[in-house]
């Protein structure tokens, strides 16, 4: 096995703990912040819903990032690029403690590597994700008002008391938690085996294994404060507006992952999560946590492309490894 074989061992198991500690606290927030589930609880909830969805049904987003954006042959350098420049944004940003797109961050390195290499790109199938990335949140922010507005009132009234309805949504909640980190394993471990299928001809299963580990290990590590980001410090929920809130990001990330499209979570859950404040009024949205984390959205798609296409011209300007 070759050096640059040897080391998408880490690089991989680096990007799915770096996106995973940044996107389950998207899928998690709401289901820590309204009191449901502990930290320790959905982590396990990450670990088998997790695998479960990158094991059956991985492989629509793996096609896109495998040959769908960048239509030449990939070198394997350039993979590796690719796959570390999407965990290097990612990683930087959770310095900050503010959710950052690994979905932009991917498109942005694919993007970026292919214009140094001279390759063609499938700029329609970009131009498809990057109108999917601007529904996905009015979706998700659709789903949850109409689920606030119109079903939380009707199983309050079937619930008949309080401590039934609480009952009612937490079982709801946690049904939703599972459909979400069941989302998150199929739609992003395309993101590590993608280009190393493309560049390698095929994920060993070993690489596969260690990437899951990644996307176990990362909420677990850091992603209790972006729990708490996305969980209380935009807006404050209650099991029912969690439940509005899970629902209708995983319906619209679930969506994109069925077209092999790689989705941002924080931009569905940000969507849900302002659709779920929004049904008790626009004063319990707070607005500059959310410019916040939109101007990291963009800073990671701009940045990630300038990042990859240095990181092939110093490869190549060094004369590439010889080991």
């Amino acid at each position: 096995m070759d050096f640059l074989s040897l080391l998408t061992y880490p690089v991989a198991f680096y990007l799915m703990f770096s996106s995973s500690g940044d996107n389950t606290a998207a899928s998690m927030g709401p289901v820590v912040g309204s009191g449901v589930r502990s930290f320790w609880e959905v982590i396990l909830i990450i670990a088998v819903f997790g695998t479960l969805g990158a094991v059956l049904q991985g492989s629509a987003v793996e096609q896109t990032l495998g040959g769908g954006i960048i239509m030449d042959a990939l070198p394997g350098y350039a993979a590796v690029i690719i796959i570390l420049t999407t965990a290097l944004w990612g990683s930087g940003f959770l310095l900050g403690f503010v959710p950052v797109s690994t979905a932009y961050a991917v498109i942005g390195a694919s993007i970026g590597t292919s214009l140094y290499l001279g390759t063609t790109l499938n700029w329609q199938l970009i131009g498809f994700i990057v109108l999917g990335w601007f529904i996905t949140p009015f979706v998700a922010l659709a789903i949850s008002l109409g689920i606030a507005w119109y079903i939380l009132p009707f199983l309050r009234l079937r619930g008949k008391n309080p401590l039934n309805t609480y009952r009612i949504l937490s079982v709801l909640l946690t049904a939703g938690a599972c459909f979400q980190a069941y989302t998150f394993g199929a739609n992003r471990i395309g993101f590590v085996t993608g280009p190393i299928r493309q560049a390698f001809g095929e994920a060993s299963t070993p690489l596969y294994l260690l990437a899951i580990v990644g996307m176990i290990l990362g909420p677990a590590v850091v992603g209790r404060r972006f729990i708490k980001v996305l969980g209380r410090d935009i807006t404050r929920l209650d099991p029912g507006q969690g439940f509005s809130v899970n629902m209708g990001s995983a319906v619209s990330v679930y969506a994109m992952t069925l077209f092999g499209l790689p989705a941002s979570f924080d931009i569905a859950t940000v969507g849900g999560v302002v659709g779920a404040g929004s049904s008790k009024g626009l004063h319990q949205v707070r607005t500059r946590v959310v410019k916040k984390i939109a101007i990291t959205w963009v800073g990671s798609i701009v940045l990630s492309l300038i990042t990859a296409y240095l990181l092939a011209f110093g490869y190549n300007a060094w004369g590439g490894l010889t080991i």
